[in-house]
């Protein structure tokens, strides 16, 4: 075979393998995208049957020609079978959870079937003896995850991966190049480092725990004013024959915190992205509130959950195209 009808056969291989538009929420194995060829167990079956066959002929023993139609009827049965488990399966993309750079994505595909259950099919970015083995209930659904490394931060796309049976016998592969919309933001590495001064993120702005009106520390007393809650009133005085007064509370105000990437003096861009990382991963389990400062975009003082992952998003995309 020359280069040029190599390269003709693998565009045409390619064009059939991804007739579904790519980044597809969801799949459904039809008898257009299922592939399925002998494995290497089949082929030694194959020859062991034409060797049978051949002895038969040799010498005329009906038995031995009995034999050998029942095994390979057998085997070509078990083509429909090995079809069967993969035609009408249905795929779809899972829940993932936060990525940073240099650890592993763990993408979930989730698997449904329809009436009937689906045995031993194989999930896996490559060869499928590689990837994981599960088992479909009928009516049902099972979750498995695939592993691929994240070496840097930004969007990850994993591209397609391989679903593939030999049920019942081994002796046939069926199996299916699908893509789903598996794509994953992983964030920077986090870097530990000191949190101000020389070298840190923080920089000054906010409050810096001031004192503002509140209702947890008693501070001190004021003339009563018309309006004022009775619940306020420091009854105790008026009993001795003072006049009236309102209690006033304060409480501290939380100082505010701000990650500036400008404050990172001294360091690459990806090593400025990756402290800024940690100190976001650090404040959010302080229960903490801050903001963050990037060239070009600013995230104002907040906190919780939805901040956190607003700032990890912030810095993966840093300096992405849009």
């Amino acid at each position: 075979m020359t280069a040029t009808s190599t390269a003709i056969y693998r565009r045409v291989w390619q064009r059939l393998a991804t007739r579904r538009p790519r980044g597809a929420e969801a799949a459904i194995l039809d008898r257009h995208r299922i592939y399925i060829l002998p494995t290497r167990q089949g082929l030694l079956f194959g020859a062991l049957l034409v060797v049978m066959l051949l002895g038969a002929i040799n010498y005329s023993n009906n038995l031995a020609f009995v034999l050998t139609f029942v095994l390979g009827s057998q085997a070509v049965i078990s083509i429909l079978y090995t079809y069967r488990n993969l035609a009408g399966l249905r795929l779809r993309a899972g829940h993932h959870g936060e990525v940073f750079a240099g650890g592993s994505a763990r993408l979930a595909v989730v698997l449904e079937s329809d009436a009937a259950a689906r045995v031993d099919v194989t999930v896996a970015w490559r060869k499928a003896e590689e990837g994981a083995r599960v088992d479909v209930p009928g009516g049902g659904a099972v979750e498995t995850r695939l592993e691929l490394p994240a070496p840097r931060r930004g969007w990850l796309h994993p591209g397609r991966f391989v679903v593939a049976t030999a049920h019942p016998l081994g002796l046939f592969r069926a199996w299916s190049w699908v893509e789903l919309d598996l794509r994953v933001l992983v964030y920077p590495r986090p870097l530990a480092g000191p949190a101000s001064g020389a070298g840190g993120v923080d920089s000054p702005g906010g409050t810096e725990g001031a004192a503002v009106d509140g209702h947890e520390d008693f501070a001190n007393l004021r003339a009563f004013r018309t309006g004022d809650s009775p619940r306020h009133v420091a009854w105790k005085a008026v009993a001795r024959g003072q006049p009236l007064h309102t209690k006033q509370f304060e409480e501290r105000a939380e100082e505010t915190l701000w990650l500036d990437y400008e404050a990172l003096a001294g360091l690459d861009g990806e090593a400025r992205l990756s402290r800024l990382a940690a100190r976001v991963t650090e404040l959010a389990a302080a229960g903490a509130t801050w903001g963050l400062r990037l060239p070009g975009r600013e995230l104002g003082p907040d906190r919780g959950a939805g901040h956190r992952r607003a700032c990890l998003e912030a810095l993966a995309l840093f300096g992405a195209a849009p």
